[in-house]
């Protein structure tokens, strides 16, 4: 049985707090997102998508006088699942049951080319870019018995958590003078558990 490939998250709501300098502004941004695991086959296997949080810097600086901007941010993201069909298995290739839950850790590294569009108080901006993710924790409930495992089971068939992945993101925002509301996709190009 192949595991699955991909992460697609959809980042639903951020809320940066910006401290403007000249051309630049560098900030804070928090927000929450829905983690959704897709399919590398039609295996039959089955996993629930989740909302966590993501949170971490942000700079936004305008190319001179033109309508564009460059943003790169920082954040560190929790993405994962629940409800799996997924069997756990540990570093012998025992099966520990099905995982109710797996939560991974990320920090996320996208850089944004952005589009403006200015209005009298506010601007709205849309843009693509793309991102690099390093693993930084990860943590699997077992479901039955709800035992909680770190860094030591994998999904079965793999060998476990991707330490770097990457990927593409769209985004849009509205910015509001010190502040500004976005939304963002990502679609990953790696895959996020290693098959054997």
């Amino acid at each position: 049985m192949s595991a699955m490939k991909k992460i697609i998250c959809l980042l639903v709501v951020s809320i940066s707090i910006v401290r403007v300098q000249a051309q630049t502004k560098f900030g804070i941004t928090a927000g929450a997102h829905l983690s959704d695991f897709s399919s590398a086959t039609t295996a039959g296997i089955d996993a629930s998508s989740s909302n966590f949080f993501h949170g971490g810097l942000v700079v936004d600086r305008k190319l001179g006088a033109s309508s564009f901007n460059i943003m790169a941010e920082a954040l560190y993201t929790i993405n994962g699942y629940e409800n799996s069909n997924i069997i756990a298995t540990d570093k012998e290739g025992t099966n520990i049951g099905y995982i109710g839950s797996e939560k991974i850790g990320y920090v996320q590294i996208p850089v944004l080319a952005l589009y403006r569009f200015d209005f009298s108080h506010s601007s709205a901006k849309v843009g693509l870019g793309p991102y690099v993710a390093f693993k930084t924790n990860e943590t699997m409930t077992i479901e039955s018995g709800g035992d909680v495992f770190k860094n030591t089971l994998s999904p079965m068939n793999t060998t476990g958590v991707s330490s770097f992945v990457g990927g593409a993101e769209i985004y849009a925002s509205l910015d509001l003078s010190r502040f500004f509301i976005s939304a963002q996709y990502d679609y990953g190009f790696s895959n996020i558990l290693s098959e054997y």
